[in-house]
């Protein structure tokens, strides 16, 4: 799959790598020279934009801090109108509900698919490929296919319909971690390990 990776931080290198082991073909653009080419390195290809990344792109992947840098990434940047025709985008920065909503509106607008899938564990997880993913769509197509990008890693993946759920939903404050991780219950049954700090802010 043709991949464009926007945001290549402390978890996005780790992220981008890993699609790139995982055979996909990733184009990544991020203002830090020495994270471009560290994508090399490890194989993919660099963009000097994020229009220019997202050329043709079957998905796009925006590993970026908040709502406003995906506006920018998406629409001023032009990104959103580059991409291949019913291309997936997925926005992992952890953005209000009602921003999502609005960028999601956009997104299907312009007849692309949209995938709201902020993510939880840091840079450590995602240097182990252990992040849980909330992943919100309008239809589980676009889970599927987000749900297929971490096959190839120990992400853990939560379905949380429709777009903008994944911050809005009846688990607010808590957090699966992945299966690997499970707890004992006092009664001896497994049972999911909680994370009580639901949103980290780490540095992307």
């Amino acid at each position: 799959m043709d991949i464009a990776f926007i945001g290549l931080g402390a978890m996005g290198r780790p992220m981008a790598r890993r699609l790139v082991e995982a055979q996909h073909r990733v184009t990544g653009f991020d203002l830090n020279a020495a994270a471009l080419d560290e994508l090399e390195r490890a194989g993919g290809h660099r963009a000097a934009s994020a229009k220019a990344a997202a050329s043709g792109a079957e998905a796009i992947v925006m590993m970026v801090v908040n709502a406003e840098q995906a506006e920018a990434v998406l629409f001023e940047a032009k990104a959103l109108e580059a991409l291949k025709p019913d291309a997936l985008v997925i926005l992992m920065a952890t953005c209000p509900p009602a921003k999502v909503k609005a960028i999601a509106d956009r997104v299907t607008a312009a007849g692309r698919r949209f995938v709201d899938a902020p993510v939880s564990g840091g840079v450590v997880g995602a240097e182990a490929g252990t992040l849980t993913i909330m992943a919100a769509a309008a239809c589980r197509f676009g889970y599927v296919l987000a749900t297929r990008r971490a096959q190839h890693s120990r992400h853990c993946i939560r379905y949380c319909p429709p777009s903008g759920r994944s911050l809005d939903d009846s688990h607010a404050g808590h957090v699966t971690r992945p299966p690997h991780r499970a707890a004992k219950s006092p009664r001896g049954k497994d049972r999911p390990d909680r994370e009580a700090a639901l949103w980290p802010s780490p540095s992307r």
